[in-house]
């Protein structure tokens, strides 16, 4: 690290954008008597002065990184190069990454050394990489459920940092960021069904099961607070068979548990499935043949609208695209009469209610 003289050179600046010059110095101290301790890299030392510089309260990252040190797996983190940086430009953000980093700062090797690779990693790799969690995160007797849950939600805590940082650090458009987590949700659903049709004693039911991403999800624009909008959908052949209806049935509840229930590592995604027909009221999974007969006699033009981002995030893929084609001529209409005019009308200027309120008060997703 630089000579406890090249740092004292930058703590004019330092006190400059300070509130609480005398704080500052008090934080100062200690981080160059931290740094010279654990031996870590100038190059660290002095990008993180960097980013204090530029902070509005670059006492509290300093408190921060003092607190990280506090014990040993965080103060061992310090030593590895990339990890201070990562830290502070985290947590220069805000408190809940500084929060999060603090509680399990072994993300943040992780996150030093992979962050910075693709700009997109995609659906199939972060699968691959789940799974892989999954199975070095097992212990011997511990039910394949409880594994599964905290291996999401790990899983799902430390890739959203990932993709935080890389837009923090202008890796990554918006569009390109929002995307990313869509992809996020979707790899946490594919492993949540097939690990849940396995749990249940029969892998394929995934074959007969499809997830339709809605809204968001279905549109590739999720954002770090968005919820899943889903509706579970599977073949008319289960139908047929009662066994196999509350086998479909257990699955479409186990992966919404697996995403939504909160655990000592809290949730994976919040999942909505209120957009399925009529709701709450409505079967949780429908086959295929009943959404077709819904949409095309009674669907309304709010759903024809929230149809439109459908797509298929998990299960088997051809279910949905059935459905989706089979409903073409319910989206995509010849003619428009005025009563759905005037429903587009009422939609649009709910629309613009909702943001005239946002802008003025801020509204939650």
């Amino acid at each position: 690290m630089p000579p406890n003289s090249a740092l004292q050179s930058h703590l004019p600046a330092l006190l400059a954008s300070s509130t609480q010059p005398d704080r500052l110095q008090t934080q100062f101290d200690a981080f160059c008597e931290l740094v010279e301790r654990e031996g870590v890299a100038s190059s660290d030392v002095l990008e993180t002065i960097e980013i204090c510089k530029r902070s509005v309260e670059p006492e509290e990252l300093l408190h921060c990184v003092l607190n990280l040190a506090q014990n040993a797996e965080g103060r061992s983190s310090l030593s590895v190069a990339g990890v201070l940086p990562v830290f502070v430009t985290l947590a220069s953000q805000g408190s809940y990454p500084a929060r999060a980093l603090l509680r399990h700062p072994d993300d943040l090797i992780y996150l030093a050394t992979n962050a910075r690779h693709d700009l997109s990693w995609g659906v199939e790799a972060m699968v691959t990489i789940l799974l892989k969690d999954i199975e070095q995160s097992s212990e011997p007797g511990e039910p394949r459920k409880d594994v599964v849950a905290r291996a999401l939600r790990r899983f799902k805590r430390r890739e959203s940092l990932r993709i935080y940082l890389r837009e923090v650090e202008g890796l990554a458009s918006v569009r390109q960021t929002t995307a990313e987590i869509a992809d996020l949700a979707q790899a946490c659903l594919e492993v949540a069904v097939v690990e849940g049709a396995a749990d249940l004693g029969d892998a394929s039911l995934a074959n007969d099961f499809c997830v339709l991403g809605m809204g968001k999800l279905g549109g590739r624009e999720l954002n770090y607070s968005s919820d899943v909008d889903l509706i579970y959908i599977c073949t008319d052949t289960v139908t047929d068979d009662a066994t196999r209806r509350r086998q479909i049935d257990a699955l479409a509840r186990w992966v919404t548990a697996a995403l939504d229930a909160a655990t000592a590592d809290g949730y994976v995604f919040r999942v909505d499935l209120r957009l399925r027909p009529e709701g709450d009221l409505g079967p949780l999974v429908q086959p295929v043949s009943a959404m077709i007969s819904y949409y095309l006699q009674w669907g309304r033009t709010w759903e024809r609208s929230a149809m439109l981002k459908a797509r298929a995030v998990a299960g088997d893929p051809a279910i949905g695209a059935a459905l989706t084609q089979a409903l073409e001529p319910f989206l995509f209409r010849k003619y428009l009469d005025y009563a759905v005019i005037d429903d587009l009308r009422s939609m649009k200027q709910m629309v613009n209610d909702n943001a005239q309120l946002s802008a003025i008060v801020g509204l939650p997703e």
